[in-house]
């Protein structure tokens, strides 16, 4: 008798007492030779263990078992692992343990895990194999489906940036999930686990105090102590983060362990800050705005009274250059009220059309002297010429703060300033601006000290300055985001520490049909000026500097400091007026409600109206009542002589034709 047929008989009579377990088992049972071929039919009992178990499982008939024929049975991707696993067993002279697919006789295919032993005789050959398969399916599915809840999870804690970890009291240690590294920066092969000290190394060196304070008071009392801290990323970026959690102890109530999450808040964080700055603006857009109107009436009269003065004197007078200085104090006075206005978002700017390349050049000219020998600054303006829609003042002064600013960033050492100008690709447009809009954009490039994330992400805040105390006051840099933003464009900001700091300003193009009108209105020759003008202002000094000023042009002028006494005049003698200026402001009756009873009188009467200050909401209103504009003090004077010889021009027109 074989080997294999010896061994049958010997397990003979144990078959019968495990035959009735056996087939409701999901367990199958199963020998083979050494080369791992099924005995024939005729080698063992007709109920035989291995036969009845694999039968019982896969529906396959016994006498197609033999041989081969069980393997049939096996899922054919997983059979060159499981010849694979039986030749690696033989060379280590070790069990077989693999796993594999069998199909079930539902028609299913099942994870079974099988242990085999070698069955060897006297001589140390391997004569035979006998070994179980264990159906695993169950617990396969479930470790999928925890795999797959686990997926899910750090999806959802990466989608709400967020991370779990744990802290074991035995070890001193945390554990965190891949999501953790990537909220604290670290490779995505660095370890899952550190202890405090080695967090200690990431942690903003502001925030580390604090947070190791949370974290060990956490330990000692058993009580979760909530932390918010700035983690130093490898990238160079600030991430700020809270962490959460709660606190496990024993019977005894020892700490065993905090199991808690990091929380990523660096955009509420932002968003805070942004706030913050929002009402630092506001507080300061309104504290701005209620000195403006006073102080812009008195910068009037004192630059309007100069300039009449200078008019009376020649210009070797010894008065002339202190009424000179005092005119120039007062054009400075009126433009810091103005940049702290745009800024603050308080005052919109008038959209302009201003052609790019000699406002550039121009500004660059004003800083020929501020340029030092070490710092070579070189143009490239590729713009085809556009007009952007900022004012050619408040472009300059951009340009001027910007270079300013990189030759304080180059310092004493040797370096270069370019400055460009290009038309970018629609692709090329940053998220902030309007896709129905074209752009010119403007950069200032600089190879200097360059500037950490966090001073980067500050630069714009009214007061905050890196310089030293009494070297810089913080409101340049929030100027020019104000001029640019207040014109419909936005500032890009790319710096690096070492490595030089690149400003990109994108400017709304400017309609050139427009600058032509402009143009042609400015050239315009204005006849002799015989209009008779009614004046309305409340205070006094202004109404008799206007009056004053507009006598010497040619007009005929008619004050009132009351616009009650305004309106009896026009209801009087109403024709006797050619035009109305009056002010916004003004007490008892402001400039909207006597306009208002003023077209009540005479529809067609031209109006003009100034006002010392204007909000965005009063220029909506002026436009509703057909006003064009409103004339801001302190420019007042020229400005309102333009308005006026405008507005003549069109009335002599009208009664030229007969209207």
């Amino acid at each position: 008798m074989d080997p294999v047929t010896s061994l049958w008989a010997a397990l003979a009579s144990r078959e019968s007492r495990l035959l009735a377990l056996l087939r409701t088992a999901v367990q199958i049972i199963w020998v083979t030779d050494a080369d791992g071929k099924a005995p024939p039919p005729d080698a063992h009992p007709p109920d035989d263990i291995a036969d009845l178990t694999w039968n019982a499982f896969t529906g396959v008939p016994q006498d197609k078992i033999a041989g081969e024929g069980w393997l049939a049975s096996i899922h054919s991707k997983d059979l060159p692992n499981l010849i694979r696993a039986r030749e690696q067993a033989l060379r280590d002279g070790q069990d077989l343990h693999t796993e594999f697919r069998v199909r079930h006789r539902s028609g299913e295919w099942r994870s079974m895990a099988c242990h085999g032993a070698p069955v060897r005789n006297p001589a140390g050959e391997v004569i035979a194999w006998i070994g179980t398969c264990t159906d695993v399916s169950t617990i396969r599915r479930a470790e999928a489906a925890h795999r797959e809840a686990e997926d899910r999870l750090l999806a959802a804690l990466d989608a709400g940036e967020m991370a779990t970890w744990i802290w074991q009291a035995n070890d001193q240690r945390f554990y965190w999930d891949p999501t953790g590294g990537r909220l604290w920066g670290l490779d995505p092969g660095s370890s899952q686990s550190a202890d405090l000290a080695g967090l200690r190394q990431y942690i903003h060196p502001d925030d580390r105090q604090s947070t190791i304070r949370a974290a060990e008071l956490t330990a000692a009392t058993g009580v979760f102590h909530t932390a918010e801290f700035r983690v130093a990323r490898a990238d160079g970026r600030l991430q700020w983060l809270q962490t959460r959690g709660r606190v496990e102890k024993d019977a005894n109530g020892n700490v065993l362990r905090v199991i808690g999450a990091f929380v990523d808040v660096t955009k509420l964080k932002t968003a805070e800050e942004s706030l913050r700055q929002s009402q630092k603006l506001q507080a300061l857009g309104t504290l701005a705005g209620g000195i403006a109107h006073d102080f812009n009436n008195l910068v009037l009269v004192i630059s309007g009274n100069a300039q009449l003065a200078l008019s009376d004197l020649d210009s070797h007078h010894p008065a002339t250059p202190s009424l000179q200085e005092i005119s120039k104090a007062a054009t400075r006075a009126g433009d810091l009220v103005r940049r702290i206005l745009t800024f603050a978002a308080r005052q919109p700017l008038v959209p302009a059309v201003t052609p790019l390349q000699p406002a550039v050049h121009e500004a660059l000219k004003l800083l020929t002297s501020a340029v030092p020998p070490n710092v070579s600054i070189h143009t490239r303006l590729d713009d085809n010429g556009v007009s952007c829609t900022l004012g050619q003042t408040e472009l300059e002064q951009v340009i001027v703060n910007l270079v300013t600013n990189a030759i304080h960033a180059i310092g004493d050492n040797p370096g270069t300033i370019d400055v460009t100008a290009d038309l970018p690709g629609s692709h090329e447009l940053p998220s902030s601006l309007r896709a129905d809009t074209s752009y010119v954009r403007v950069s200032i490039r600089d190879n200097g000290a360059g500037m950490s994330e966090e001073t980067r992400s500050r630069i714009f805040e009214p007061f905050f300055t890196t310089k030293p105390k009494g070297k810089g006051t913080g409101l340049g840099l929030a100027v020019v985001h104000g001029i640019v933003t207040a014109g419909g464009g936005t500032i890009i900001v790319e710096s690096e520490l070492g490595r030089g700091t690149t400003f990109q300003l994108w400017l709304p193009l400017a309609v050139q049909a427009a600058a032509a009108v402009q143009s042609e209105q400015q050239n315009a020759q204005v006849p002799k000026r015989t209009e008779h003008i009614l004046y309305v202002d409340d205070d006094e000094a202004i109404a008799y500097l206007i009056q004053r000023t507009l006598e010497r042009s040619g007009y005929r002028v008619t004050c009132s400091t009351d616009p009650r006494d305004a309106l009896k005049m026009f209801k009087e003698q109403g024709t006797a007026f050619d035009v109305v200026v009056t002010d916004l402001t003004m007490p008892v009756m402001n400039g909207f409600d006597l306009i208002v009873a003023l077209r009540e009188l005479r529809p067609d009467v031209p109006i003009v109206m100034t006002s010392g200050y204007a909000r965005e909401d009063d220029q909506q209103r002026a436009a509703q009542l057909g006003i064009g504009r409103i004339i801001l003090k302190p420019d007042t004077v020229e400005e309102l002589g333009e308005e006026l010889d405008a507005r003549c021009v069109d009335l002599r027109a009208r009664r030229a034709a007969g209207h």
